[in-house]
């Protein structure tokens, strides 16, 4: 169990609830949940309330970008991505029981099935 979810968990976390609706999701997908779930951590610098799609690419996009290293989400195509196996076992095994998440449960929106039921 984690004691503090990083923004690489968070990102996660808004793809894990992601499929509620889809399996395959865009950047631009990721992007819009991320900052809907939290966005004092992904709004642009000085406009509280404007995604910062620069911030939440880094973790899908390029030679550094965490959670494809990690495994826990996987390129499917052009902008396109879908989370692992791996990632859902991440989420919800260490994840979900964060103390972290369990003081913050409002940032969450809840969904996929109350994120499985914290």
């Amino acid at each position: 169990m984690k004691n503090k979810v990083t923004q690489t968990d968070k990102v996660l976390l808004a793809a894990y609830k992601l499929l509620d609706k889809k399996e395959v999701f865009s950047a631009e997908d990721l992007t819009v949940k991320s900052f809907e779930m939290f966005p004092a951590d992904f709004c642009l610098p000085g406009y509280r309330s404007v995604p910062n799609s620069n911030k939440i690419y880094t973790f899908v996009m390029g030679k550094d970008a965490a959670l494809i290293k990690k495994g826990f989400i996987k390129k499917i195509g052009e902008k396109q991505y879908k989370i692992s196996d791996g990632g859902i076992s991440y989420i919800e095994s260490d994840l979900l029981n964060s103390k972290d998440l369990k003081t913050n449960k409002e940032k969450l929106n809840t969904g996929r099935q109350d994120l499985v039921k914290m």
